[in-house]
């Protein structure tokens, strides 16, 4: 039986001109998410960074208006800033000039921007690095056309957990704390038979020489009402 051929023939004609119109790759990975856009996420290190033992995930909340955006875990604490600018006191996202808006979110990484006040705008980064270490990165501009007084206070809150205060190191600038770690996980618990250790010392500390330092006991709205004075 005899074949007949065929020719097959495409024509990409367009196809310079259609490459020219990809948006930067940026672009892409841009998502917008306000404080009615949820983001149903955990923040963590990627596994070639992480241990078995004291391996954190984090909660970003960048949505209630009645604290500012904050970043907690189970055991170590919640990580926040409060913002005082020309000696007005912002105490949560609800008194934002621009409330915040996530414009990149990875596993391990998010990148928000808002204004606290008129005239400020600030860029934070929140990466946590590996099962150890998390940090915020904050680039912070003057938009206005008059200058502000700006003072910014990194606060770390223990709540009700075992989270304690060692001591203050002035060569690092930062706080050199203590607490129990529970082999109770909320999704896979540890083996009590693989002997790990219960008490976990940490270390928040900025990259900046503070002012002043210190810690307070009490409930937040006393706190807010120092910071005013």
């Amino acid at each position: 039986m005899k074949m007949k051929g065929y020719l097959f023939l495409f024509i990409f004609s367009g196809l310079s001109s259609i490459a020219q119109q990809f948006k930067p790759i940026e672009d892409y990975l841009h998502i917008s998410a306000w404080a009615d856009d949820p983001l149903y996420s955990t923040y963590a290190a990627a596994k070639s960074r992480s241990q078995p033992y004291g391996d954190k995930a984090y909660k970003m909340n960048y949505y209630s208006d009645c604290h500012p955006v904050s970043y907690s875990s189970d055991h170590a604490g919640t990580m926040f800033c409060i913002w005082k600018v020309d000696e007005v006191v912002i105490s949560g996202i609800g008194e934002y000039l621009m409330k915040p808006e996530v414009q990149f979110s990875f596993p391990d990484m998010a990148i928000l921007e808002y204004i606290p006040f008129r005239g400020i705008h600030v860029k934070e980064t929140f990466f946590v690095y590996s099962s150890a270490i998390a940090m915020v990165d904050m680039e912070i501009k003057n938009i206005d056309k008059i200058p502000h007084e700006v003072s910014v206070y990194p606060t770390l809150e223990m709540g009700d957990d075992s989270l304690e205060i060692i001591g203050y190191d002035d060569n690092s600038n930062g706080y050199i704390t203590h607490r129990n770690e529970s082999p109770c996980r909320g999704i896979s618990s540890l083996k009590t038979e693989n002997a790990y250790p219960a008490g976990v010392m940490d270390f928040f500390s900025s990259n900046r020489k503070s002012s002043s330092h210190g810690g307070y006991s009490g409930n937040m709205n006393g706190f807010y009402e120092m910071m005013a004075k």
